[in-house]
């Protein structure tokens, strides 16, 4: 019950779940136990409250997804968009790799957008794309799948 509840037990209950799959919005779990304040002399206070255990999960964002490509004549600039369905994230991270150097940190971009323009390609280079999505405390999605456009 729950009067042998330990922090590191309850800690280890809450990192056993997946909140993002069984509580979409939660940011943890928390328990209160409310306890009688005893004073020097024995006296017990009916009126006494709990210490609370709170576990707040820093749980990942959710991954973008439909990441695509395509290339704005006008411009000379590589479009790169992809969807994301969440608000609460503080940015994005675009990586970018040209010809197959591998992939590398190329832009920051606000969270609020879903589309970055790279205006700085070569008509005959072949580049590859990813990105991930970051949240204001620092945590981090996976990288998103990866796409690629060659001038051919």
């Amino acid at each position: 019950g729950p009067e042998n509840l330990s922090r590191p037990a309850f800690r280890a209950y809450a990192e056993s779940r997946n909140f993002d799959r069984e509580f979409p919005g939660a940011r943890g779990f928390g328990f209160i136990r409310r306890v009688a304040a005893v004073d020097e002399a024995g006296l017990v206070s009916p009126k006494s409250f709990g210490v609370p255990i709170k576990y707040i999960a820093n749980s990942a964002p959710k991954d973008p997804v439909n990441l695509r490509i395509s290339y704005d004549k006008e411009r000379k600039a590589l479009v790169i968009q992809w969807d994301y369905t969440s608000s609460a994230i503080s940015h994005f991270v675009l990586y970018r790799s040209e010809n197959e150097q591998g992939l590398s940190q190329f832009h920051a971009i606000d969270g609020k957008n879903r589309e970055y323009i790279d205006k700085e390609i070569k008509l005959d280079g072949r580049y590859e794309y990813a990105i991930r999505a970051f949240t204001a405390q620092g945590n981090l999605s996976n990288l998103s799948q990866k796409v690629q456009w060659t001038n051919k």
